[in-house]
């Protein structure tokens, strides 16, 4: 099931790619113009602040576009993809939102832990690696059961944090390696790269990709759970 999703997701993005390409391409553009922005721009709180929010939502935005790509095909959406915010898209950016405190409150509790750590002692390679490890895959562990959401709720259905909870109780370990797959992906992309000369805008697009087809392999685990879940729910209870 794990390795049929990620094989699947790489195919999808090859099979849909011109409608792919198109309901990105504005998306891609908007967030390459921002990062151009930031190195003219003193940075402040207030611009920070905007940023993250202007980037939150075009992620949202292109994230609900594949996703109506991949499940329902490419005449879900118009040819350049969905802008106008409607009912689905705001309770996607509420749901990705809430997610995004998620994860800000790991990042905030590794902090603490690190800046206790110092302030009492020399902190080794290992310590470091013990505290990411203790802190941040619950995090990731939470998140990707509960991102389960953006594809339910791209293509009309509207699954709370509940839901996706109970319909991933038995896929934790699936769900986590979808996540964690595509991150040790973009890590190396994102560290190595740069220090090979390769450019910003360069490194992004990749980037960019990698979050696509996770996006797509999100899909086709949402796909896969729901007729499962239907499978089970029309099988017969049986009488004794």
């Amino acid at each position: 099931m794990f390795a049929k999703t990620l094989v699947g997701a790489f195919a999808y993005a090859g099979f849909y790619k011109t409608a792919l390409l198109k309901v990105t391409l504005m998306p891609i553009l908007l967030m390459l113009g921002l990062e151009l922005l930031r190195g003219y721009m003193t940075s402040s709180v207030s611009f920070s602040l905007m940023d993250m929010i202007i980037v939150g939502i075009l992620q949202t935005v292109m994230a609900f576009n594949i996703c109506r790509v991949v499940l329902l095909g490419p005449d879900a959406v118009p040819a350049w993809g969905k802008y106008s915010l409607g009912r689905s898209e705001f309770q996607l950016i509420k749901k990705m939102f809430l997610l995004g405190i998620c994860a800000g409150l790991g990042a905030l509790a590794y902090s603490i832990l690190i800046l206790t750590f110092e302030g009492v002692t020399a902190i080794s390679h290992t310590t470091v690696i013990v505290i990411s490890c203790l802190v941040w895959t619950p995090v990731i562990i939470l998140g990707s059961r509960l991102l389960l959401v953006i594809p339910a709720i791209s293509v009309e259905h509207m699954m709370s944090f509940g839901e996706a909870w109970k319909r991933t109780k038995s896929k934790t370990a699936y769900m986590f390696g979808i996540m964690i797959v595509f991150m040790l992906i973009t890590i190396p992309v994102s560290v190595f790269l740069p220090k090979a000369g390769v450019p910003a805008w360069l490194i992004s697009l990749i980037c960019y990709y990698i979050g696509i087809v996770s996006t797509i392999a999100l899909c086709l685990a949402y796909q896969l759970i729901i007729k499962r879940d239907e499978a089970k729910e029309s099988m017969p209870v049986s009488q004794e």
